[in-house]
């Protein structure tokens, strides 16, 4: 039922507030789904109203967040001085480079989601992934850095004890 609309002198606009506006909404992530009425004798046992929800707004974010820390973690040492190794890489190298870092990104949000971590599989997933760096960079820098992404995964993720 729509609410009537306040009286306004002329001359005067009323401005609405959009917090106002938008907390009177009612929310999409929940509503009812009411069946169809039927006479009391066609209907035989009465049954409840179905509730459709989505997906819990929470858990969404949660996953963003994820995904959020794993990047971050894959980027840590990359930018630091002495080196500026992303900075200095040439424009296309670098798209490339961060597409296949989000890409493990993914890859290890997915494993950590099914229970399926492996630390030896990230270590040989970051190698490779960093091995798309120019030639110049060092095997023993690539190996320290995923390495230190490994030990870093696994204090966020850490390993299921076996029993």
């Amino acid at each position: 039922m729509e609410k009537p609309l306040p009286e306004v002198e002329s001359g005067e606009e009323e401005i609405l507030e959009p917090e106002s506006v938008i907390s009177s909404a009612v929310s999409p992530r929940e509503f009812e789904v009411q069946p169809p009425k039927v006479s009391k004798e066609a209907e035989g046992p009465e049954v409840a109203p179905e509730v459709v929800k989505a997906p819990p707004l929470e858990q969404e974010e949660s996953a963003k967040e994820t995904l959020r820390k794993i990047e971050t973690i894959l980027a840590e040492g990359l930018n630091d001085p002495p080196y500026y190794l992303y900075q200095s890489l040439p424009s296309e190298t670098k798209i490339t480079f961060k597409q296949a870092g989000e890409e493990l990104a993914r890859e290890i949000f997915e494993e950590v989601q099914t229970g399926k971590f492996s630390y030896d599989k990230i270590y040989d997933a970051s190698i490779n992934w960093l091995k798309t760096l120019p030639e110049e960079v060092s095997h023993y820098f690539i190996e320290d850095q995923a390495k230190k992404k490994v030990q870093r995964l696994a204090e966020l993720f850490p390993a299921e004890e076996e029993t």
